[in-house]
């Protein structure tokens, strides 16, 4: 894997929306939750979430990336705004800012420098996410809204 700048560009596509997809997990929203302690009823509501979504992220920035053998290690951060939702409804939404680490297995990616994942859409990108390997998540920063009584 070559370290130009236009693979990073390419690399930073894929990336922003597999670390999307991720902050969009459930437990992934207790955890950028942990210490919210203001919102009232905050585990019924997210025992009730049916699916969540990132409505706004500015950039995706990566800030190292490390090839050794047959890998790819990248630290990363990305700021978000994400809804959550109780069927069609929303519920939450939360603000934040979240720092990681992931190893991107390369050898499994055939092609990877000839790849345009500029030109994917979301469920083309969503298919290399068997190849990502998050290492840690960390969210700072998080600010929660009850979206319930607006």
């Amino acid at each position: 894997m070559e370290n130009n700048e236009s693979t990073i560009e390419e690399l930073s596509v894929l990336l922003w929306e597999l670390v999307s997809d991720k902050v969009e997990e459930v437990e992934e929203i207790r955890k950028m939750l942990k210490n919210i302690g203001y919102v009232e009823d905050l585990e019924d509501i997210l025992s009730s979430m049916n699916h969540s979504e990132i409505v706004d992220s500015d950039f995706f920035n990566i800030l190292e990336k490390n090839i050794k053998d047959s890998e790819a290690v990248v630290k990363f951060e990305m700021p978000y705004i994400l809804n959550t939702y109780n069927n069609d409804e929303a519920s939450l939404r939360v603000t934040g800012f979240v720092e990681g680490e992931c190893i991107l297995l390369t050898h499994k990616i055939p092609d990877l420098e000839m790849l345009k994942f500029s030109e994917m859409n979301r469920q083309e990108l969503l298919e290399y996410k068997p190849f990502v390997v998050f290492e840690n998540m960390d969210y700072l920063n998080c600010e929660c809204d009850d979206l319930r009584a607006v």
